[in-house]
């Protein structure tokens, strides 16, 4: 499983573009897990978050916890 991310232009935010979950592992929660993991390690390091990718935004519509780190894009 992975989600992968990308630096950006300024060093405080990264963009959250894609997530992949192999098909055996689907739907047992751990894109879930993984995201919010991604999240966790973002608010640690101090970075902001460009949510790009589809399974990202789906996630934050149940989750406002993350709602502090999020951007939607580099301006």
């Amino acid at each position: 499983a992975a989600l992968c991310y990308l630096p950006t232009r300024l060093q405080s935010l990264v963009e959250f573009y894609h997530t992949e979950i192999p098909v055996h592992y689907r739907q047992m929660g751990l894109g879930d897990i993984l995201v919010n993991h991604a999240f966790q390690w973002a608010e640690q390091m101090g970075l902001l978050v460009i949510p790009s990718c589809t399974f990202v935004k789906r996630y934050l519509q149940h989750h406002d916890e993350h709602r502090d780190l999020l951007v939607r894009n580099e301006q």
